[in-house]
């Protein structure tokens, strides 16, 4: 003969099973990362183009054209926010432990291009945290288009996914400039892709819930 468990019994189960229901956290949703993820970017927003100190001195030698720092300073004067002062020198490191003096010039930022250098930018540049800058504009999240299927990491010990979304840049006016375009691709892209281009980023859940990684 079966014997079944008394009636309290069963409600008891029932009971405690809708509990364990109710006390497991909800999957996350395409919602839940858009909060975690534009309270990241929203902090860290202010992209800036790794000019930290001025002025700022180029060799003026028959190779200038193809130094970078001419190319990018020449782009930001051509904006009109740098002007250059020539007719001086300055010390070349030759690369074998020995320096010779060359004709220089000098490029300082313009009233324009001081009102773009941030004394403590809030960078997603890890390695410029804190350091002064001269910006160019700040990141906005658009739209999470989905994320990676959630992972354990073993050595986080926290689940962990992938990211995808959209952004719109609130864009300095000079970033539209050709030859600051050219001079600075990475600014390029970012500006032009404004409302279209995706970007990725990786996200850890934590006590707090979701965070970038």
């Amino acid at each position: 003969m079966i014997r079944r468990p008394p009636f309290h019994a069963l409600a008891l189960g029932a009971a405690l099973a809708v509990t364990l229901a109710a006390c497991k956290p909800a999957a996350p949703t395409n919602d839940t990362f858009a909060r975690a993820l534009a309270a990241h970017i929203d902090s860290h927003a202010e992209l800036c183009v790794g000019r930290h100190a001025w002025p700022i001195d180029v060799p003026d030698v028959p190779e200038r054209n193809m130094l970078r720092d001419y190319q990018q300073l020449s782009a930001l004067e051509h904006a009109g926010l740098v002007s250059h002062e020539a007719g001086l020198t300055m010390k070349r490191d030759r690369h074998d432990g020995t320096f010779d003096t060359v004709p220089a010039w000098r490029y300082a930022l313009t009233d324009t291009g001081r009102t773009f250098f941030k004394a403590h930018p809030e960078t997603a540049n890890a390695h410029a945290a804190g350091m002064p800058d001269l910006c160019y504009g700040k990141l906005r999240l658009q739209e999470v288009r989905g994320f990676t299927p959630i992972q354990r990491d073993p050595d986080a010990r926290r689940d962990i996914t992938t990211v995808t979304y959209t952004y719109t840049f609130d864009a300095a006016p000079w970033t539209h400039d050709e030859a600051v375009q050219r001079a600075f691709p990475v600014l390029a892209r970012v500006v032009n892709g404004s409302g279209k281009d995706a970007l990725r980023q990786e996200m850890m859940n934590s006590p707090e819930g979701w965070v970038a990684r």
